[in-house]
């Protein structure tokens, strides 16, 4: 398998999540050897179910007054 971000080799690997309340301790996931890009089901089920961008408006952009000549 190749990185998405990278396309450096991947190989699956255990993680443990303490965390976890319904039972399931580890999981596997594949991680690249590359760049470390993690990817397991969840992470990618999130990717393509991500909302589309809301256009995001500067915060420091201040409004514009008009000058009373």
């Amino acid at each position: 398998m190749d990185c998405p971000r990278c396309q450096g080799p991947m190989v699956a690997q255990q993680y443990t999540d303490l965390l976890d309340d319904s039972g399931q301790y580890g999981i596997t996931a594949w991680r690249c050897l590359c760049c470390g890009e993690v990817e397991d089901p969840v992470i990618l089920a999130n990717r393509t179910n991500r909302p589309e961008p809301r256009e995001v408006q500067n915060p420091r952009k201040r409004p514009r007054f008009k000058v009373a000549a």
